[in-house]
This record gives structure tokens, C-alpha cells and sequence, in this order.
């Protein structure tokens, strides 16, 4: 285990990625230009507030497909339950879109969790990269908090671990949505990381896994041989995100095949509207939702639960739930 890391140390890492810039110039201007997308992989307020609507507002060209916040705050309480409870949770979330939306009120996890009899205590926004966590600490040992959530990048979480361990604070379990799911995050090069992370008992979401149950309606390729087909010619190990980006392009041959027209943009957006698919992230069926001409298609999928250093690599063997259309 390290016994510090220095702020030189922080700053010399992989460029990561901030949810308060994750939507691409391309698919920023495709609604002005009538552009049909398609996204997946981040919750779907996330897309929605980043434009300025609210829940009820009906996008043309947009169709996503994933869970939402309250998805996984569903799935996080449940973790903080098998220890005891109901809990004073502290939350480590960022200043950007990211920590906003898990902070509002309406949207955000403390709906769900408070309805659960949880009580949540923001230890405080803190810039990425951060320099340090001392008064986030200080907050957690103020209010007594010992399991704490976050969405944190794996360097902020372990200086965060660091200085809690150090103050003799050391969080009984930590549920973080981020580190583990997405590969600017798990495979940062900054000294001492992983090791300290290894021994921080932190837990996260499975939404997506070589062992879940699911199959390509292209071509049949089951979660399992996408895995192995990915780590035999990359040499990389899997993770999470590999089966929604291989299912935006299942999407994709799709709606150009049922298209009337596959060089117009909008009977592609028709198309997706009134696609049905069997995809290895599970069934999408984005005829539920409200009709043309402003198809906004949400398909929230629940995650399981998985604890450090378990890992996405060695996921649970018992299946998610089949995905839920809303």
C-alpha cells in the first residue's frame, strides 16, 4: 500500500473523461442538422439536462438506450443495507454535470435513497483533477458517516482513501459508479493507484458482462464470444462498455436496413422509432415511447452488484435481470 501520493504524482496521467464534455461536436449539432444518433453507456438525465430539458421533453433525433440515476441508486442502496442500516452516506461528487445531477433533488439519488430511510451528508464539491480531500475528510468524520458514494476517477478515489485511511477514517465501504466501468479510468498509470484501491473496499454496477444472457440479433455473437473475440485481438481486457458500443452498431445496421430511404435523416430516425431489437445488451423495444414526430426512446438497464477485487473480470455468475423499456 502507498503511503502518499503528491500532487506531481496526480497530474501525471491519462487524459480523462468528464461528463460535462462527453457529448462529441458531431452529436452536438446533430439535432440542428437533423441528424439521427443513437447513444448508450451514461444515464439518460445526463443527456437530457446537458441540453437544458427536463424529463418530459421529447427529442426528435435522439434515441438512447441505458439506466438512469435512480437506477443506480437502487442498486448502491441495496449494497449499503447488507451493512446494517439505514445509513448516513457521504457523497463524493465532482463540481461538473457529473456531481449537479446526482446532487438535484428531483433526479438525482436522494429521491431513492431517502425513501429507503438512508440520509445523505455531501462531504462537498471538489474539482477533477483534485489537489487534495481534506475537508471532504473533515465533513466525513463531522458527521459520522462510514460508507460513502461516488463517481469518482480511480486517482481522485484513492487520494480520497489515502487521507481517509490516513485520518483514521476509513470508509466502511465505498459504491462508486465510475472507476472499474470505463477504460480512461481503469487504466490510468499513476503510481500506487490500484494498489491502494485494491485494499479500499469498494463496490460497484455490473450492467453488462461476459456472462450475461444475451445474444446479437445480427449475428447471433453471444456476450461470451464478443469477450473473447475483443481480448484475443486487442490483448486487452474487457470491460463494461464493450457491449453497449457493440450494440450502438447492431443499432445502426438495423435502422439503415428497415429505412425507406437510408440516405435520408429522418427516415432513419423513423426507423429507430419503430425499432424492436434483440441486442447483447438485451431486448430494446423503442416503440414505447411517445410517437413521431419527437420519438424520445429511454431504455434504462438495472446493474448488479459486484465488490473490489472481484472486478468486471470475473463478474457474478448468475445473470442480470432482462432489460426494462420505459
Amino acid at each position: 500500500m502507498p503511503d502518499s501520493f503528491t500532487v506531481a504524482d496526480l497530474r501525471r496521467r491519462q487524459a480523462h473523461h468528464r461528463l460535462g464534455s462527453f457529448e462529441s461536436t458531431s452529436e452536438r449539432r446533430a439535432p440542428a442538422s437533423g441528424t439521427a444518433t443513437a447513444k448508450t453507456t451514461f444515464p439518460w438525465q445526463a443527456y437530457v439536462h446537458s441540453r437544458g430539458a427536463d424529463p418530459e421533453h421529447a427529442f426528435r433525433w435522439t434515441y438512447h438506450f441505458a439506466w438512469g440515476l435512480d437506477d443506480i441508486a437502487t442498486v448502491f442502496a441495496r449494497m449499503w443495507e447488507q451493512i446494517d442500516g439505514p445509513h448516513s452516506v457521504g457523497c463524493l461528487w465532482n463540481d461538473d454535470l457529473q456531481g449537479s445531477l446526482l446532487r438535484h433533488r428531483e433526479y438525482g439519488f436522494s429521491p431513492v435513497t431517502s425513501a429507503r430511510g438512508h440520509t445523505l451528508t455531501d462531504l462537498g464539491p471538489y474539482t477533477e483533477p483534485a489537489v487534495d480531500f481534506v475537508a471532504q475528510v473533515g465533513r466525513m468524520r463531522e458527521h459520522g458517516v462510514d460508507i460513502v458514494t461516488s463517481a469518482a476517477t480511480a486517482i481522485d478515489l484513492a487520494l480520497f482513501h489515502q487521507q481517509a485511511r490516513q485520518a483514521g477514517v476509513r470508509p466502511r465501504l465505498i459504491t462508486c459508479s465510475r472507476w472499474l466501468t470505463h477504460p480512461h479510468t481503469h487504466t490510468t498509470t499513476a503510481p500506487g493507484v490500484h494498489d491502494e484501491l485494491a485494499d479500499a473496499r469498494v463496490a460497484t454496477l455490473v450492467y453488462w458482462s461476459p456472462n450475461h444472457p444475451y445474444h446479437s440479433g445480427l449475428d447471433g455473437t453471444t456476450c461470451a464470444e464478443l469477450t473473447h473475440a475483443y481480448q484475443r485481438d486487442t490483448g486487452e481486457t474487457w470491460l463494461q462498455p464493450l457491449g453497449p458500443a457493440y450494440a450502438l452498431v447492431v443499432i445502426a445496421h438495423h435502422a439503415l436496413t428497415i429505412a425507406d430511404d437510408p440516405t435520408d435523416h429522418a427516415p432513419i430516425a423513423h426507423a429507430l422509432a419503430r425499432t424492436t431489437l434483440s441486442t447483447i445488451t438485451g431486448t430494446l423495444d423503442w416503440k414505447r415511447a411517445p410517437p413521431p414526430p419527437h420519438p424520445q426512446h429511454r431504455a434504462p438497464r438495472p446493474g448488479r452488484r459486484t465488490p473490489w477485487p472481484e472486478r468486471p473480470r470475473q463478474p457474478p455468475a448468475d445473470p442480470d435481470p432482462v432489460v426494462e423499456v420505459w
